[in-house]
């Protein structure tokens, strides 16, 4: 009976982690569109506090009812079963072989239930891309990134201003359908005529349609990193020396280091 009774919690909990990862699975595209799972590991280790509430709270409305729900149901159904069964040892009357096929049963169910919320969670997230690239490293950066800080620049005596604007979020997405864009008028007209008429960079059929984003450098934090270092935002497990509030990757050259070590004074402007 105890070893029984093991085997029902053990089923009300894969059920209950088989469903919870269901609801991840639909609630993570919906709440952040397609990330890389490098984001959320990215986002797991930097500091969190004054975060926005709202996401987790989107969590719990989403994600956590069903799961609760359904678990709840089935741990009363074999509280039931269970009870049924002590009364039955009591009368003498104990079909062990029922019994043993509804165990069966369960479990099964509760195992395909486990199986594919895992199977559909690792896809919702990008976690077999992750691991495919894992897997397969690139030695891009050991063939051809150069150091920043050994190159030598030269710069007028007279400098001028350089102003770099960063634009969160946007995209040739918003061009019209015949510069690679989605939409039949171009959002962006105004940015479509300064990359016909400058230097951009391309990836595909058209001449102005972005550029290829490698991995971890696809979010707002790891963009600014790779366009201002040249490299990846790819931090090791244990990120304490690279992420905090004092600092941030203090072993990478960036554009804003070469600038202040040239006389210029950096300054930024945030949007709020």
């Amino acid at each position: 009976m105890k070893k029984r009774r093991m085997i029902s919690v053990l089923i009300v909990i894969l059920v209950f982690i088989g469903l919870l990862l269901f609801q991840v699975a639909n609630w993570v595209p919906s709440a952040f569109g397609d990330i890389p799972f490098e984001q959320v590991i990215f986002h797991v280790m930097v500091p969190m506090d004054g975060a926005d509430s709202a996401v987790l709270d989107s969590f719990v409305s989403e994600c956590l009812p069903i799961p609760i729900i359904v678990s709840c149901i089935l741990l009363l159904l074999l509280i039931i079963s269970d009870w049924k069964t002590s009364v039955d040892i009591k009368n003498g009357q104990l079909q062990h072989k029922t019994n043993c096929i509804l165990t069966v049963i369960s479990s099964i169910c509760c195992l395909i239930v486990y199986v594919f919320g895992i199977t559909d969670c690792i896809y919702a997230v990008g976690i077999d891309e992750y691991w495919y690239n894992v897997m397969h490293p690139s030695n891009i950066y050991e063939k051809y990134y150069v150091d920043p800080s050994s190159v030598n620049y030269t710069f007028p005596e007279t400098k001028r201003n350089l102003v770099y604007i960063f634009m969160e979020s946007m995209e040739t997405t918003y061009e019209d359908t015949a510069h690679g864009g989605y939409f039949e008028e171009s959002l962006i007209p105004e940015l479509t005529e300064l990359s016909e008429n400058n230097l951009t960079f391309t990836n595909g059929d058209y001449s102005n349609n972005g550029f290829h984003a490698p991995a971890m450098s696809g979010w707002t934090a790891a963009a600014l990193v790779g366009q201002t270092s040249g490299v990846p935002l790819n931090t090791p497990a244990g990120a304490n020396a690279y992420l905090s509030d004092k600092s941030f990757l203090p072993g990478a050259y960036t554009l804003g280091d070469l600038l202040e070590d040239n006389g210029y004074q950096n300054e930024i402007l945030l949007g709020v």
